[in-house]
């Protein structure tokens, strides 16, 4: 069996290879999580023999089916690597574009490592030593980074499940920053035309009747642009199995960004969240650079923008 082209998608089981320009896989069921394991590609050709073997009886009679899979690889597949326990990588941690750290840093974490280090390789581990632990930090479920598109880069997708509604999946990684650190960073990064991954966490909105607060001050906020983890690399979506919770741990109740199941969610699928749930948290900066960024979610419900 050769994977069939079907209006620009060749159809392999419940696996969807999206056209070999694109070249990534659309999950889906077991045969999608086993085609992910295998890094097949969309010009990788499968093959698959059956043999049917019927065992009679007086009063019944039996069909037993067997299967044999066989890949013919065209491309090579590239090597997985561990990003941190349960945390896997088609990229190596050199190519992702920051350095990854597996969890979050207190302010100055990163120039007090810069001061013990002689070369950039250093870094990595001078900074493991620096992060402020938390369970909600810790990744329990086999996933993967992997490249999605040349528009969306890189993606997370689930190897292990399903994932029950709100169970934590991970923290948001980076550079713990103030207010005032965050308003210069995200100047010098809009005019360098840098995407920047400056996350802000307001309190929740007040209820229905209540006062209404002039300005909300940030719970917590982070910047995950050269120090990040898992969270930074999960895509947007306008129809997300994820969503951003303000969740508080440790003795002092510091405040954490976690992202948390808002379903339940199989194995197989990508991980995504809403960049602009409701109403935007980024400043107006940020926001008027990038309010003509097309959303490519695809969803049912997708609104045609990002921001």
């Amino acid at each position: 069996v050769e994977l069939t082209d079907d209006k620009s998608q060749r159809h392999f089981f419940g696996a969807h290879l999206r056209s070999a320009a694109k070249g990534y896989l659309c999950l889906s069921g077991r045969w999608g999580l086993y085609a992910r394991s295998r890094q097949l590609s969309a010009t990788d050709v499968i093959h698959l023999r059956l043999d049917a073997f019927v065992s009679k009886s007086r009063k019944l009679k039996t069909i037993y089916l067997g299967g044999q899979l066989a890949v013919e690889r065209r491309v090579a597949p590239g090597t997985i690597v561990f990003l941190e326990p349960n945390v896997e990588s088609e990229r190596k941690p050199e190519d992702l574009g920051f350095c990854y750290i597996s969890g979050r840093l207190a302010q100055g974490a990163v120039g007090n490592a810069l001061k013990k280090v002689t070369c950039f390789e250093d870094l990595a581990p001078h900074l493991e030593d620096q992060l402020q632990r938390s369970s909600s930090g810790q990744v329990k479920f086999r996933m993967r980074v992997v490249p999605c598109s040349a528009s969306k880069g890189l993606g997370v997708w689930l190897l292990e499940g399903p994932v029950p509604k709100g169970e934590i999946l991970f923290e948001y990684g980076g550079e713990m920053i103030s207010q005032a650190t965050a308003a210069v960073r995200e100047r010098k990064y809009f005019e360098k035309n840098q995407m920047n991954f400056v996350y802000q966490l307001l309190p929740p909105a007040p209820a229905p009747g209540a006062k209404a607060r002039s300005a909300a001050t940030p719970v917590a906020m982070v910047d995950a642009t050269h120090f990040g983890n898992i969270a930074r690399m999960v895509n947007h979506s306008c129809d997300p199995n994820l969503e951003v919770y303000h969740h508080s741990s440790g003795a002092g109740k510091q405040n954490h960004i976690v992202f948390r199941a808002k379903r339940r969610i199989a194995a197989g699928e990508e991980l995504t969240v809403d960049y602009n749930p409701g109403t935007c948290s980024k400043r107006g900066l940020e926001v008027v650079k990038r309010s003509n960024i097309k959303c490519e979610c695809q969803s049912s419900l997708c609104r045609g923008w990002v921001f």
